[in-house]
């Protein structure tokens, strides 16, 4: 019995919803705080947050940092700052120090919604979350002060959709890598500058991982890392990131070495405005690497 390309196809596609978990989704931030006046209203944080943001350089004290946050949101929901941290170090949590592909989900979720409660206190994005609309679609009325929280949560679900989905559940969630790409655009037109070149270094993985034929680009991609590293030479992940994601694809070992060498020299608390948690782990993340070069060869 001879079947169409498109039977096939659909065949396939039964296949893998059968054989494969959900899609990728989870319950927005906004959720948790809809009987709940959002107040986003930037307030001092204690000082116990401060000490322990400065030598947050493991999963335990990392741990600590989390717990001091929330305890914060608990009893003042609408406080940006402490709001804009958890984001950024669940994701790290995700990113560093989890060691199952739930876990990893589990934290990189926290990170989007607290990102999502931040992005939720402005009125234009609120509205249109709302009428219905997604990060993806409303994401272009935010503005710089909101624009921290997006950026994590770009890296959050990016980092969710590369790590914690297997081969099949990328194809049923193949949409993603578009909608990543329709926030980075709203970014860069919110703040081309954000964050010494960080949009230049997303840019630039964002060239790297994504297929050919979606728009993958190593020479744009190599470009994008080149003028990341130009506006933030103390920024580690950008020489960590260009070392993993374009060095091990050009095939290039001494560029590989080159670029690990130079991430390990920066002192973690010169990586600024890096937070310090964040260059830690890339310093430690860069010594495993150099390490493993076999690996990557």
């Amino acid at each position: 019995m001879k079947f169409s390309p498109w039977r096939i196809l659909a065949i396939i596609s039964v296949c893998m919803l059968v054989s494969t978990p959900g899609c990728l989704s989870w319950d927005p931030g906004w959720e948790q705080v809809r009987d709940t006046e959002t107040r986003v209203i930037t307030r001092a944080l204690p000082a116990k947050v401060a000490d322990l943001e400065n030598r947050a350089g493991s999963a335990e004290t990392l741990r600590e940092l989390l717990t001091a946050l929330e305890d914060i949101v608990k009893t003042d929901p609408g406080n940006k700052q402490a709001l804009e941290k958890l984001g950024t170090y669940y994701t790290l949590m995700g990113y560093g120090y989890s060691g199952t592909k739930s876990e990893k989900q589990s934290n990189y979720t926290k990170g989007m919604q607290y990102c999502e409660r931040v992005m939720y206190g402005n009125p234009d994005f609120k509205a249109r979350i709302q009428k219905g609309e997604n990060v993806w679609d409303a994401g272009g009325v935010l503005t710089k002060n909101e624009l921290y929280s997006l950026y994590f949560w770009y890296i959050a679900v990016g980092s969710m959709w590369r790590e914690c989905l297997g081969a099949p559940a990328k194809i049923l969630n193949i949409q993603w890598p578009r909608r990543a790409g329709r926030v980075l655009e709203a970014m860069t037109k919110i703040d081309p500058d954000f964050r010494y070149g960080s949009l230049q270094f997303v840019w630039a993985n964002y060239y790297a991982a994504v297929p050919g034929f979606m728009g993958g680009d190593l020479k744009k991609s190599e470009d994008y890392f080149n003028k990341a590293i130009v506006a933030g030479p103390q920024m580690i992940q950008f020489l960590t990131g260009r070392a993993r994601y374009l060095q091990t694809q050009k095939k290039d070992r001494d560029a590989f070495i080159a670029d690990l060498k130079a991430a390990i020299a920066i002192a973690p608390e010169k990586s600024k405005p890096l937070e310090y948690a964040w260059a830690v782990f890339h310093i430690n993340d860069a010594r495993k690497m150099l390490a493993e070069v076999d690996k990557y060869f």
